[in-house]
């Protein structure tokens, strides 16, 4: 008796004799390029919304940054935003006002709460309607 290993070959063939995929098979491949471009797509979507509150976070320090030297060179804090926007990188992008504004083209907040404290925030990305756990804030 041979060692012989022997592998047999069929080939799929259609009614009309052609060969190729059958509906299941095509079928389960689009299934499944379904699914993986939805969970590409979903990923990009939750990386956009993370680094929009990423640099969210970091406007808000860079203009409590400003707002704090505002005070150490006049001795009180500024009346409005509008008072340190000469003091902001270029990088931030501004209304017509003259008001900064965060990733969701909504301007940062500022209220001067007493002569040594104020509150700088976010509305987020649902905006002025949305619910205050949305909101970033930082305060000093």
């Amino acid at each position: 008796m041979s060692n012989v290993l022997r592998v047999s070959h069929r080939e799929v063939v259609g009614p009309a004799g052609n060969k190729g995929f059958t509906l299941v098979e095509f079928l389960a491949v689009l299934a499944i390029m379904g699914v993986l471009f939805g969970m590409a797509f979903g990923l990009s979507g939750f990386a956009t919304r993370s680094a929009q509150r990423g640099r969210a976070l970091s406007d808000l320090e860079r203009l409590a940054h400003a707002v704090e030297n505002f005070f150490v060179e006049n001795g009180v804090l500024p009346v409005a935003l509008t008072e340190i926007t000469n003091r902001l990188p270029p990088s931030f992008r501004f209304n017509s006002e003259g008001l900064p504004l965060d990733p969701w083209s909504h301007p940062y907040q500022y209220t001067n709460t007493t002569d040594y404290s104020y509150r700088l925030f976010s509305f987020g990305p649902d905006g002025p309607s949305g619910s205050p756990e949305s909101h970033l804030a930082l305060g000093g």
